[in-house]
């Protein structure tokens, strides 16, 4: 599950920077939060039976589950959850505050972060690797890739560089 759940996720966000460029010049950063949960809830959805192994699967998104705020894409299969919550660059403390939020949930779940981390390099920098450390005992990585993108908040090359970690 966790491979085929990363590889959808890298192709829709790879697809989303591609679409920008092409259409307007920028890149993965031009687009609201939201906007990118909702492209990957879909396309998480469509390719349900390879990632979950079944079509009896409900798509939820913006649910709070009583763990601190709505949670930004839910998957649900009879009683159980998976639920992935998504930074579009972010701070630290950001970060922080999402993975609190997931270990909070009480509900049978299997649990995701997913960061566009906006990098100079491609590797990703201290507020990551600061939180990979901090929390190492609950997460585990799914994977990494990283590609150069536009970011007009910068006047240097800027990286994306997309992790992926399930919440022990």
């Amino acid at each position: 599950m966790d491979s085929e759940l990363y590889k959808t996720i890298e192709l829709t966000i790879k697809e989303i920077e591609t679409n920008l460029k092409d259409s307007n010049g920028t890149g993965i950063y031009f687009s609201p939060e939201l906007y990118v949960a909702f492209c990957l809830g879909k396309d998480i959805a469509k390719n349900r039976q390879l990632i979950f192994g079944n079509t009896n699967i409900e798509w939820q998104r913006e649910i709070d589950l009583g763990n601190g705020g709505p949670t930004d894409i839910i998957f649900k299969s009879n009683e159980h959850y998976t639920v992935i919550e998504l930074k579009l660059r972010g701070t630290y403390e950001s970060y922080k505050a999402d993975i609190e939020k997931l270990k909070r949930l009480k509900i049978q779940s299997d649990k995701y972060f997913c960061v566009l981390l906006d990098s100079f390099t491609k590797e990703n920098d201290n507020r990551l690797l600061k939180f990979e450390e901090e929390y190492h005992q609950v997460l585990t990585k799914i994977g990494h890739t990283s590609f150069p993108t536009w970011n007009n908040w910068y006047r240097q090359q800027v990286y994306c560089n997309l992790n992926l970690y399930k919440v022990n």
